[in-house]
């Protein structure tokens, strides 16, 4: 019989079978997660995987096809001091979530100098710092292509104003930027050519927040000028009776500043100069006495604040107009009807303002409130007298002597702190104004005690227009 073969001692491998270390569905957890097919520890509202592994957590969805929502996973650009944001990003939300956070963060940003005064710079400035309606665009985004397109823009040069306080290079976030500005410019002009989208108020916020873009994009005023511009003339052809929800409503008055100033620099009267549009400004109703009006909030006297400043500038312009007439006829009676509504509206402001002061004035240095509305309100009586000195009005000498001490403690750079955007904006202004009153006093008052021999109890000869006119390009007026 046959033996055996002897044993060699070696055992036979066996073939190793590789196993997978994910496996190819992953049934729940977040999108980001499922994505990716690794396990997700599924923690509210964001996963902490993605965190920890500073993945965009995207959320939790019960379909099985959500996964396909997701954008592309990327690494997150960490943001210096920010949070990441804690809920589901889906449907732009993120972006004006990321917009919540980081304008509450840019609006506090101070600075230890004030820039030289143009009224585009004041509006690059006050752009920078005013976003009203911001509580609003969560409920909004997500529904329409145009407004979605201009958030993401936004939020984005928003983290790139932000990465550049710390670096001032970043040439792929600032490629980003454009790409997505580029988007939203393509569709807000298709929603301006349509003649039903154009009125809609997605499609004004879209301007609004593009011109927003600008102001963080570049320190050159004039893009976000132009968007200003634009968004004022949309205002105007969307009429003050289409802006009744408080959405519409907060897009009208986070214009007023920009629509104001626009007026001065560009040296005529604001449509908004009306009472159906001041209604609209103040929700009042129709009869309302504006200057006997009091608020009773911070927010309302603002919105009085336009109520008065409103016909400054109308003022301002038929001041010019008159005073080029010919016809001495004409002239005088003109001088007599602008004079008589300059006098009412002045005692108005002077009204308002007493009351402002009693409420608010003599608070605790720290208040943020007092120093704004208290320049504010010299600025407006400034060119109120500036005004009523033009126009040879009784009392004149008295009220240049009280412009002159306002000016004189203005023109020297006053500088309330902190000095945030928006206050930045408003000394840059009252600056100006001051320095350029105080700089042409002298000329004025030769021009006034020649022709009307320095009696101040009458009515005298007005301004010649040469003077006045030198006076309005030295305050930043475009004559």
């Amino acid at each position: 019989m046959a033996e055996a073969p002897a044993s060699t001692g070696k055992q036979t491998k066996r073939p190793i079978t590789r196993q997978k270390r994910w496996s190819q569905k992953v049934k729940t957890g977040c999108i980001t997660c499922r994505s990716r097919r690794v396990k997700c520890d599924e923690s509210k509202p964001v996963c902490k995987r993605c965190l920890k592994g500073n993945f965009q957590c995207h959320g939790y969805a019960p379909g099985r096809n959500s996964a396909a929502t997701a954008t592309e996973l990327r690494p997150l650009v960490a943001r210096p001091s920010l949070q990441l944001s804690s809920s589901p990003q889906l449907n732009g939300s993120s972006d004006v979530r990321d917009l919540i956070l980081l304008i509450h963060e840019i609006s506090t940003i101070t600075e230890d100098h004030i820039a030289p005064f143009t009224p585009s710079k004041y509006i690059l400035y006050r752009g920078r710092g005013v976003l009203s309606y911001v509580a609003q665009l969560p409920r909004r985004a997500g529904y329409n292509s145009t407004l979605d397109a201009a958030l993401k823009s936004l939020s984005h040069v928003m983290r790139l104003f932000e990465m550049r306080k710390f670096t001032s290079a970043q040439p792929a976030l600032e490629r980003q930027c454009l790409i997505f500005y580029g988007d939203a410019i393509a569709q807000l002009k298709d929603d301006l050519a349509d003649p039903v989208q154009c009125l809609a108020p997605e499609t004004l916020c879209a301007v609004e927040l593009l011109s927003f873009f600008e102001s963080f994009f570049t320190d050159d005023p004039q893009p976000t000028l132009a968007h200003a511009l634009g968004a004022a003339r949309l205002i105007e052809h969307r009429g003050h009776k289409r802006f009744r929800t408080d959405f519409e409503k907060s897009l009208l008055t986070s214009q007023l500043t920009s629509i104001s100033m626009q007026a001065f620099m560009r040296h005529e009267a604001p449509f908004l100069d009306s009472v159906e549009w001041l209604s609209v400004v103040v929700g009042a109703e129709e009869g309302h006495d504006y200057g006997a009006h009091l608020a009773t909030d911070r927010s309302q006297a603002c919105l009085d604040y336009f109520v008065h400043f409103m016909p400054i500038l109308t003022f301002l312009t038929r001041c010019t107009v008159v005073l080029g007439m010919e016809d001495n006829r004409h002239k005088t009676d003109e001088l007599e009807h602008l004079g008589a509504q300059v006098i009412l509206k002045r005692s108005l402001l002077y009204r308002w303002a007493d009351a402002m002061t009693v409420r608010y004035g003599g608070r605790d240095a720290h208040d943020e409130y007092w120093p704004d509305l208290e320049m504010s309100l010299i600025a407006q009586m400034i060119l109120y007298n500036r005004l009523c000195f033009a126009l040879g009005l009784p009392g004149r000498y008295a009220m240049e002597k009280e412009t002159l001490q306002m000016s004189n403690r203005y023109a020297l750079n006053h500088n309330p702190s902190p000095l945030t955007y928006q206050r930045q904006a408003l000394v840059m202004f009252i600056s100006a104004l001051a320095r350029g009153t105080v700089a042409t006093a002298s000329a004025w008052r030769e021009a006034s005690v020649h022709r009307s021999d320095g009696d101040d109890s009458q009515f005298g000869d007005p301004i010649p227009k040469a003077v006045y006119v030198r006076w309005l390009r030295a305050i930043g007026v475009q004559i």
